[in-house]
């Protein structure tokens, strides 16, 4: 049983607990009651979840509560809804893929809830494995070739005379793999050395490694902010020099970097894309690409792996045909 099965077993095996034994709990639930409207139980389950979130996902699922899931199912009593009922909400959603397929976990995990406080009975999730809509990404993933890259290089050295701190945000981009969001955040007590230390990623606590030409850029910066006597450990890297507010990376100017660049469907998130690939096409293995990037499991790097692959074919058919080549005059008796 891996760590997270394992605290799974134990919050239900607490829960269950405290319920026969009639156990206080200032952060439990007031009561469980199986005739209790969804958006009744939706309060306690408020109540026991969000505090385990992060931030960001606390105000996705609060929306996905509030706009998409109790304005349907609200007044509906918790022990009569079914399956049926979920599969008919869900296919309201058909002009919303994307929406019901981040709105039936949430939804999920309300109706776990229940069992275990058992206000529903055992397995009886009627919003479990609800296939999901997984409609077609808008935008392929890619990555920038290194004439590509250097093409971005240029058309940045020409920006900084008009946007330096951005250009330089966009640089980091590139050079270490990070997500955008990573890097207009960054505050100064993350960076330590030749490490990031992000407490708040994708994936949660993350520690990235910076190169030299990463390092360099950083260093400037810390230089520059002790100069002016703006440096402090929660000041953002990044920031305003009027208001002191980080930095963002806004869609317009991104838009006409990338233009300029001959790079118009490129996203920013391309260039994390492009740092997996080239290290791939190095031969840097998976393991490595995944500490790298900060990814959670192995299988999110797992995509870049037939580019190492490509790399040492394209490589094996360099060198047998210099072999083949070879061969074909030593047959012809052109080489001594």
């Amino acid at each position: 049983m891996d760590q997270r099965k394992a605290w799974r077993r134990a919050r239900k095996i607490l829960a269950e607990h405290q319920v026969e034994q009639k156990l206080h709990d200032p952060l439990a639930p007031a009561a469980v009651d199986a005739h209790m409207t969804l958006r009744a139980f939706a309060d306690q389950y408020w109540l026991l979840m969000a505090r385990r979130w992060k931030p960001g996902t606390a105000r996705q699922n609060r929306r996905l509560l509030d706009s998409h899931i109790l304005p349907v199912l609200g007044r509906r009593r918790m022990d009569k809804l079914s399956r049926a009922d979920i599969l008919a909400w869900r296919s309201g959603f058909a002009h919303l893929p994307a929406v019901a397929d981040r709105a039936v976990p949430v939804l999920s995990g309300l109706f776990g809830l229940a069992e275990t406080l058992r206000v529903r009975p055992e397995g009886s999730n009627p919003a479990r494995r609800i296939r999901r809509y997984r409609s077609k990404p808008t935008h392929e993933t890619r990555f920038l070739s290194g004439e590509e890259l250097q093409r971005l290089g240029e058309v940045l050295a020409a920006f900084d005379a008009e946007t330096p701190m951005v250009c330089d945000m966009i640089r980091l981009l590139r050079l270490t793999g990070c997500r955008s969001g990573e890097i207009q955040s960054l505050h100064w007590e993350q960076v330590d050395g030749s490490f990031l230390h992000l407490p708040d990623s994708k994936s949660g606590a993350s520690t990235r490694f910076l190169g030299k030409p990463a390092r360099d850029i950083l260093r400037r910066y810390r230089e520059a902010a002790e100069r002016e006597g703006c440096y402090a450990p929660d000041a953002p890297v990044f920031a305003d020099p009027a208001s002191g507010r980080p930095v963002r990376i806004t869609w317009q100017l991104w838009d006409r970097i990338r233009n300029e660049a001959g790079l118009p469907d490129t996203r920013l998130h391309d260039l994390r894309h492009s740092f997996a690939s080239h290290a791939a096409m190095l031969r840097v293995n998976l393991p490595t690409i995944q500490t790298l990037l900060g990814h959670k499991s192995i299988e999110n790097s797992a995509i870049y792996a037939h580019l190492g692959e490509d790399s040492v074919r394209a490589a094996s058919d360099r060198v047998a045909g210099l072999i083949a080549g070879i061969a074909s005059l030593e047959l012809t008796g052109e080489v001594a």
